[in-house]
């Protein structure tokens, strides 16, 4: 089954997920490797969403755990559809 792409924004995604803050109430950035990639690997996918270098130089964010261009990742506090395909530039 095709996933159904999802056209939202910054606020209504950060309103809509939750995502994880870290001490100074910014969103959390987990980096590739070591220990943070042990955490996001440990959490459920449909919390966790990749930050990528576009082609086309912008920077986005999309659900899931993207293996291309990939910037740092997010953890949210909710799940997102397992039918949805959300991608937005962050």
């Amino acid at each position: 089954m095709a996933k159904k792409k999802v056209e939202i924004t910054f606020e209504e995604w950060e309103e809509k997920y939750t995502p994880v803050k870290n001490d100074q109430n910014e969103i959390r950035l987990y980096e590739t490797y070591g220990e943070d990639e042990t955490i996001v690997d440990s959490v459920n996918i449909f919390r966790v969403w990749t930050l990528i270098d576009g082609d086309d130089g912008k920077t986005y964010l999309v659900s899931g755990k993207d293996k291309v261009n990939i910037l740092n990742f997010i953890i949210t506090e909710k799940l997102r559809d397992f039918e949805e395909e959300i991608v937005f530039e962050y």
